[in-house]
């Protein structure tokens, strides 16, 4: 999630690349750490894959070089999809603040 200097968050499909910090639309993003043969993680929230049980909602994930995904849970249909790509899905607990 990229945010504006206000804290909220700018709208579009754009990543941060690190360590440079530089905020790029998501395809240069994915390019630029395949052409740095970098694998990568997701950081997500609650119910990540909620309402995408299509097996090409985990190929896209795959394609684009994730290699695990870090969540507060899965769908059920969507983390064996994650599996069967071969993209590690873990569960952590919610730790209250």
């Amino acid at each position: 999630m990229v945010r504006n200097d206000d804290g909220s968050v700018k709208q579009g499909s754009l990543a941060r690349v690190e360590p440079e910090g530089k905020v790029m639309r998501m395809w240069e993003a994915i390019e630029t750490y395949m052409d740095r043969k970098q694998p990568l993680i997701i950081i997500a929230g609650a119910d990540y894959g909620q309402g995408s049980s299509r097996d090409w909602a985990a190929k896209g994930v795959r394609l684009a070089g994730v290699e695990a995904i870090v969540a507060e849970g899965f769908e059920r249909i969507h983390r064996t999809n994650l599996i069967g790509m071969g993209v590690l899905p873990l569960d952590v607990l919610r730790v209250p603040s």
